[in-house]
């Protein structure tokens, strides 16, 4: 099963966009959760430099995306950084992908699929060659 979410990061949207009486309600939800969340085999972060990111968000050009300034995307670089520095509870691949594009470049893909299948535990890096 593949899929593009993880709920444990899901706090760090919350810190950064909650505050006060929300905040508050966001945490008391959270903790009502009783269920255990099946924990992935492998977490894959895409990392990439903010003006990479905004240029990527104006390609898409969706409208509830304008709105973001790259300063909000240096806050949460920096939030998702401190994260998965942490993050313990399955193996990490991290990757920087500030100069390749796996929707344009099929090859970017193929080598990004080789190396998840090499990761086995703890945290690891993959800076690809096209990568600045």
């Amino acid at each position: 099963m593949v899929v593009d979410y993880l709920f444990a990061k899901d706090q760090i949207f919350a810190e950064l966009n909650l505050e006060g009486p929300e905040l508050a309600l966001y945490r008391e939800v959270l903790g009502l959760m009783t269920d255990p969340i099946p924990t992935p085999d492998l977490v894959i972060y895409l990392e990439a430099r903010p003006e990479v990111l905004m240029r990527r968000l104006r390609k898409r050009n969706r409208e509830f995306e304008r709105r973001i300034r790259e300063a909000y995307l240096e806050g949460l670089i920096e939030a998702y950084r401190r994260f998965f520095h942490e993050y313990s509870e399955a193996p990490v691949l991290v990757v920087n992908c500030s100069g390749i594009d796996f929707v344009e470049q099929g090859s970017d893909l193929e080598d990004l699929i080789r190396e998840i299948r090499s990761v086995k535990k703890g945290t690891q890096h993959y800076i690809p060659l096209g990568s600045q």
